[in-house]
């Protein structure tokens, strides 16, 4: 496994959110990531701590709610995380107002 890096990206009228995502992974391919951790996830929430985290977010959970949980060494999460070939998982989320710049605005 390698170190990757994956990025999550929303946008909306009035703000954008991305989140960074971290974990050593044997491919860079973010589909392949994604479907890893979907595995992952519903492996989860066979668990009681899954069942809830499923259920607490109406049915609609998502990065965002990831990074909330724990899945630190130890637990059922994690557990499903390596099961599914995701090993140290870390994940950063920010948000801003739209703005006027972007990533290629150049600034002189």
């Amino acid at each position: 496994m390698q170190n990757q890096t994956y990025l999550a990206l929303r946008g909306s009228d009035s703000e954008s959110t991305i989140a960074i995502v971290r974990a050593k992974f044997h491919s860079s391919d973010t589909d392949t990531f994604l479907e890893a951790l979907k595995k992952a996830f519903t492996a989860w929430t066979q668990t009681e701590i899954g069942k809830k985290a499923w259920k607490d977010s109406c049915e609609d959970f998502n990065i965002g709610d990831l990074e909330n949980e724990d899945f630190e060494i130890g637990t059922e999460l994690h557990q499903a995380l390596i099961d599914n070939g995701i090993g140290d998982l870390s994940i950063e989320t920010g948000s801003t107002d739209k703005h006027s710049w972007r990533f290629d605005t150049v600034l002189k």
